[in-house]
């Protein structure tokens, strides 16, 4: 029987922890900052430059978290140095690191792809994240026997008809994850991967459009699309002493969609060129409303 003696306090794994989050100024990232910060840790965010990571850190110390905010394009050389820094100059150093920005600037057939995308794809998708590493190391994690997560996907498994490259691109993290495992095993520290499926974040809510929520929800067998919070949760969990004998593990938190499948429902066998240009241009559509409203938000907020 469970106990229903009503809600507990929080628990505090992160006591004296520093965590450098990136992408970390909305969904999964603000998720993980949010749940860490609530169970003791400071935390520092990285994202582009923008108001979304202005309200981040609002919305952290509005929730009594110790946070800091540190700009920049983390796929730029020595940004990702600069934010590892800026946390150890504010907090006194790095014990944890969770990689979870990334970039996907090509969509569409990957024969399509130029040379330039490709190699952005693959290399922005894996460089920060062994930059990340390096810097922390330096910063106090190795001392402190710290540990880390990267974000991956459950692409990394699968092969998609509109984002093979960023698909191609997390499978080599998914290696050098291993073999970075591997070596810091020694050092004290401990490595993982966490694998999301179609998560609604913001970034996805232009493909979960014209009612392709209800379609995703449909086929899992959770039946449901997964939020924010499943993922930080499981963040927390690799993170913290909880996990202590694991390492160089791929927890896949996507409400079993490995089970059926991985494109997205409506491209399920989908082979004919102008059907996924179809569902690129819907999700171009929505892909600019959002932005649009993104505008007309900050234009209310500067009013």
């Amino acid at each position: 029987m469970f106990d229903d003696a009503g809600p507990t306090e929080p628990r505090r794994r992160f006591e004296g922890a520093v965590a450098v989050i990136t992408g970390g100024s909305k969904g999964i990232g603000l998720a993980i900052a949010s749940r860490l910060a609530r169970e003791g840790a400071c935390v520092a965010i990285n994202s582009r430059p923008g108001p979304e990571l202005e309200r981040a850190l609002r919305q952290l110390e509005k929730e009594g978290a110790e946070a800091l905010a540190v700009p920049g394009d983390i796929t730029q050389p020595g940004i990702v140095e600069g934010v590892v820094e800026a946390a150890r100059a504010c907090f006194g150093r790095v014990t944890h690191v969770v990689q979870n920005a990334s970039v996907s600037p090509h969509f569409g057939p990957l024969l399509s792809i130029t040379h330039g995308d490709l190699g952005h794809t693959l290399l922005g998708n894996t460089w920060p994240a062994l930059a990340l590493l390096q810097a922390a190391l330096a910063a106090g994690m190795e001392e402190a026997k710290g540990a880390a997560v990267f974000i991956s996907s459950i692409g990394a498994r699968l092969s998609s008809p509109t984002i093979a490259a960023y698909d191609a691109a997390k499978a080599a993290l998914n290696s050098l994850t291993r073999a970075l495992a591997r070596e810091l095993g020694p050092r004290g520290v401990r490595l993982n991967l966490v694998s999301p499926g179609l998560i609604a974040t913001p970034a996805a809510q232009v493909v979960l459009t014209e009612g392709r929520d209800a379609q995703e929800a449909a086929i899992l067998p959770l039946q449901r699309v997964g939020r924010s919070d499943d993922i930080a949760g499981a963040v927390a969990f690799l993170l913290s002493d909880d996990a202590a004998y694991v390492t160089g593990s791929d927890l896949v938190i996507d409400g079993g969609r490995l089970l059926v499948g991985g494109e997205t429902v409506d491209l399920f066998g989908v082979h004919d060129p102008k059907r996924i240009q179809e569902h690129l241009d819907a999700v171009g559509r929505a892909f600019a409303a959002q932005s649009e409203a993104q505008k007309a938000g900050s234009g209310e907020a500067r009013r």
